[in-house]
């Protein structure tokens, strides 16, 4: 307990002055972690949730306006509704990078991105949340949800990627990632950012993706943009699902795109 309190009366101001707020997720990362590196994995886990969940509310906002737009005969909502993510996404990064930059020499800059990042994603996910039309049960665009075979439900990550017969090397770390819901959403990480979308997973092996992928819009190191682009666009290519063991395989109608997948 000594060590602990010395270690965290050894935060820098800048640091301190954030851990100072009223129920920050640095906060409590700060106040569960016995060092930096626990409170680093802490701030990690909870930037993924949160990102999955803004995720989740994004897709779902899109595919609603999407409705809506369709109902009117033009794109109206659609649109506006892409600018305003697009406008959160830079206000985040900004307004993110403008906190951290208060930092004393810097110090605790990394932890205060990821808290900000954190609360950020919280604030527009409740926003989206409370925004959703509702439909009306028993009303005639009330549709269920579509289905997915049993066998490819949870998480997998990606062991081989094959394209037009050439075998790509891929990153150690991150891995790709694909995760499978009940209802047909589809996550995961592509490499530097999350992806999201929806498709059918028929149970005599066919895939049918509603609608293309959306993605987070981070940078990363050229090699991961690389690997991100050729994964997704592989990807969309696929159009039929095969169980092999405690694999899962998504290829091509053709068989050009063979995607491995491994729990």
């Amino acid at each position: 307990m000594r060590a602990k309190r010395a270690w965290l009366a050894a935060i820098p101001v800048g640091l301190a002055g954030v851990t100072a707020m009223a129920a920050t997720p640095l906060e409590d990362c700060y106040q569960t972690s016995a060092d930096r590196k626990q409170v680093r994995a802490c701030l990690d886990a909870r930037v993924a949730a949160a990102e999955d969940a803004l995720a989740d509310a994004y897709r779902a906002m899109r595919n609603e306006m999407e409705r809506l737009d369709r109902a009117l005969g033009k794109p109206v909502g659609a649109p506006a509704f892409e600018a305003s993510q697009q406008a959160f996404r830079t206000y985040r990064d900004k307004h993110c990078a403008w906190l951290a930059g208060k930092a004393v020499g810097g110090t605790g800059a990394g932890d205060i991105v990821r808290d900000c990042r954190i609360r950020l994603a919280q604030q527009r996910t409740q926003e989206l949340r409370e925004q959703m039309p509702t439909v009306p049960a028993g009303h005639p665009e009330e549709q269920a949800a579509p289905g997915v075979a049993a066998a490819v439900v949870g998480a997998w990550n990606l062991e081989r990627m094959e394209v037009d017969g050439q075998i790509a090397e891929l990153a150690p770390q991150p891995r790709v990632s694909l995760r499978v819901a009940q209802d047909g959403r589809v996550t995961g990480m592509a490499s530097v950012n999350r992806y999201f979308g929806g498709a059918v997973f028929e149970a005599g092996g066919r895939v049918s993706w509603t609608g293309s992928m959306a993605s987070t819009q981070m940078a990363g190191p050229e090699p991961l943009m690389a690997q991100e682009q050729r994964y997704l666009a592989a990807l969309a290519r696929t159009s039929r699902w095969q169980a092999q063991g405690d694999g899962l395989v998504l290829s091509s109608e053709d068989g050009a795109v063979k995607l491995s997948f491994a729990r």
